[in-house]
């Protein structure tokens, strides 16, 4: 008799990078786990916003439901749907960047999501973790001391609900900001806001960094992004990966693909061609 365990994980929600997908999952098919928490962090404009995108398209084209909380007040709606997003079916837009009003909207709607329909992907997007603010610091004044009463409230907010995006299996993503540390003479000088327990709660943790321009002539069409897997539960950690963003287009997964092919070609200087080894001058 075939036992599995509760934190196995059923069913993986693509990034719209195959090769990111491989290198999170260890497997095809893989992506992001659902039941799961994951973090996606990097530095502005650095692709944050366009991977959570392409994680919200590829949940609506398995059928599933995207809640998006936009607490920055930057998204655009015409963007969504340039970028191949149906905001008319299957996504719920919220703007709020109170914390705990997150935390309850998040709760209330996985709870009646499963109660209409049980099998759907879900997956929730917080953008972002540094554009919101505890209730508290929003109601105060500006001179009120508030140092660390965001950690607090996300310390208790992310227990809380941890176990109900385990029960329901649903995919909770959140999008953080890099920050510098000031004074550090050794090591990583930067950090993420919101304290330790993001880093603690989430099962994936994705670092995006060294954004390079995709040009055409003098025009910048798009971004090349390298992305670190710097915490996997359900794989392998510590491993890389690359995605090409195209402005208005999203990821372009089939480049990628290309550039494996192109480096591997260069490595071992042969091409199979009609299952025949042709060698390369």
């Amino acid at each position: 008799m075939e036992h599995t365990a509760p934190t196995e994980v059923k069913r993986w929600i693509s990034t719209g990078s195959r090769l990111l997908d491989y290198v999170i999952a260890n497997k095809r098919g893989g992506g992001l786990p659902e039941g799961r928490i994951v973090e996606i962090q990097g530095p502005p404009g650095g692709g944050k916003s366009h991977l959570a995108f392409e994680i919200a398209k590829r949940t609506q084209k398995m059928g599933g439901l995207v809640i998006y909380f936009d607490t920055e007040n930057a998204t655009s709606i015409d963007n969504l749907r340039k970028l191949g997003i149906n905001v008319a079916k299957g996504f719920v837009f919220v703007q709020s960047n109170c914390t705990e009003d997150i935390f309850k909207y998040a709760e209330s709607a996985i709870l009646k999501t499963r109660q209409m329909a049980k099998d759907v992907p879900v997956t929730i997007i917080w953008d972002s973790i540094a554009g919101s603010a505890p209730k508290a610091e929003l109601e105060g004044d500006y001179d009120q001391n508030t140092i660390g009463l965001q950690a607090r409230v996300l310390s208790k907010g992310i227990k809380k609900i941890a176990n109900i995006i385990g029960n329901q299996k649903v995919l909770f993503v959140l999008i953080n900001q890099q920050r510098t540390k000031i004074g550090v003479m050794y090591g990583d000088p930067l950090t993420t806001p919101g304290g330790m327990s993001i880093p603690y709660a989430c099962s994936v943790r994705l670092k995006l960094s060294g954004v390079q321009p995709i040009k055409a002539g003098d025009m910048i069409r798009g971004i090349t992004v390298d992305v670190a897997v710097i915490k996997n539960k359900v794989g392998y950690p510590h491993r890389r990966s690359t995605m090409n963003v195209m402005f208005g287009v999203g990821i372009n997964d089939d480049e990628q693909c290309f550039d494996i092919i192109r480096q591997y070609c260069d490595t071992n200087k042969f091409v199979l061609y009609n299952g025949k080894r042709l060698k390369l001058d």
